[in-house]
């Protein structure tokens, strides 16, 4: 128990009065002063007790330290007030500091993250997409490998990544990017190809894609959750290096986006030639064996034409092809 000299050096338990300690307070208050070991023999005397006097509300008379006197309640609020005010103050001075004081730790902490397992992060917005994605693209020196999975590609987009493109090819960096394969009919795409594979990229094609991505130098950015109005950007370089491990092994499978002049007609020709094949309704063992061709290369034939007109149903492609051609392929 303490005296009246030291109750504000004691933390009190933030709470309203009990019924048993107001009841204390009363009996205390209705007899001027009465003796401890009267007031411990009360209902729950003894907690009360020792509550109030660390409330500030009762004290110990310093000339009989057995007896027990009444505070005034305002007196005794405005300790506790005061006391609270000031641990308020310090708090908040403790608080502002904390930025301050940490900041040097932080960056060793983000540091030591960066080298140690890379970092995520997730940018939502396209405009704050585009924006990360120049800051990226306009210091790469590594490489710039990219899978498109879109069955076209937006003229004016092509038209304003050409200077950036080109810009990092000259730098150095590997630029790579795998297509579907119907982008290779838009010219839009072929005047951005011919640009770009002049100045040394690589462009090839595929029947199928399974994500959009970049990996720029060691930062993989991928759609969030399929999309790709959120992106994903990855720094950890186990991850990085899986991703361009997918992405070699899909260029190993890749057709060149334009093969040499003197097979486009014969290239032309012989998927139109597929294309009326299919509307006569003959099998790609058929197709393979009237044209001379093995059946992989008719199959990645109807896949490009499945993907440019948007169904796998050899039925449905069927009356697709009528449509666009009502008098017949050729």
């Amino acid at each position: 128990m303490a005296d009246s000299e030291g109750w504000g050096e004691l933390a009190v338990e933030r709470r309203d009065l009990t019924p048993q300690e107001e009841a204390v307070y009363r009996l205390v208050l209705e007899q001027g002063q009465i003796p401890v070991v009267e007031v411990k023999q009360q209902p729950g005397g003894e907690d009360a007790l020792a509550y109030l006097m660390e409330f500030g509300l009762l004290a110990i008379d310093p000339v009989t330290p057995d007896v027990v006197a009444a505070v005034d309640p305002a007196v005794a609020a405005a300790r506790q007030s005061s006391r609270v005010l000031e641990e308020v103050v310090r708090d908040l001075g403790w608080v502002s500091r904390l930025p301050q004081s940490t900041a040097a730790i932080a960056q060793q902490y983000w540091t030591a993250q960066r080298s140690q397992s890379g970092v995520i992060e997730v940018v939502t917005g396209v405009p704050a997409i585009g924006q990360r994605l120049d800051l990226l693209l306009d210091t790469c020196k590594k490489r710039v490998l990219t899978m498109h999975p879109e069955a076209s590609r937006a003229t004016a987009a092509l038209e304003s990544v050409l200077g950036r493109d080109l810009d990092a090819i000259q730098r150095g960096a590997d630029m790579r990017m795998l297509y579907l394969s119907p982008v290779r009919r838009q010219l839009a795409v072929q005047e951005y190809a011919k640009a770009v594979t002049a100045a040394g990229a690589g462009i090839r094609t595929l029947p199928q894609l399974p994500l959009r991505q970049f990996v720029i130098d060691d930062t993989v950015i991928i759609p969030f959750q399929g999309d790709t109005g959120t992106a994903v950007f990855i720094r950890d370089p186990s991850t990085v290096a899986a991703m361009v491990e997918v992405f070699e092994l899909l260029w190993r499978m890749a057709d060149d986006f334009m093969p040499k002049t003197d097979h486009d007609e014969q290239v032309d020709e012989t998927l139109l030639t597929v294309m009326h094949m299919l509307v006569e309704g003959r099998s790609t063992r058929q197709i393979a064996r009237d044209l001379n061709l093995s059946e992989r290369m008719v199959t990645r034939l109807r896949a490009e034409i499945n993907n440019d007109f948007g169904t796998d149903s050899a039925v449905r492609l069927g009356w697709l092809l009528h449509e666009r051609f009502p008098k017949g392929i050729r």
